[in-house]
């Protein structure tokens, strides 16, 4: 299981941490410490969906302040969401 614990802003500067994890299976994204993400973070992971088929991502720990804009989304429909 490959976790990554997100920082507090999640946006794109956080890009190379993502990359260098396309391929491997069993992601785990840790929300614990983010309270800011932006429209760059949900393209990033998006991106690591596209290789669904191959991988599995999680996401934990998902707090109050990112949860609206994962809702807003519709990421709830593609992510196996925990800690809501």
């Amino acid at each position: 299981m490959n976790i990554i614990r997100l920082p507090k802003k999640f946006d794109y500067s956080f890009r190379d941490e993502i990359y260098k994890n396309i391929g491997k299976s069993n992601i785990v994204l840790d929300f614990k410490r983010t309270i800011y993400m932006d429209s760059t973070a949900l393209g990033l992971m998006l991106m690591l969906n596209s290789k669904r088929d191959s991988i599995k991502i999680k996401l934990i720990n998902v707090n109050n302040k990112v949860w609206p804009i994962l809702k807003m989304a519709n990421f709830d429909m593609l992510f196996k969401i925990e800690g809501m």
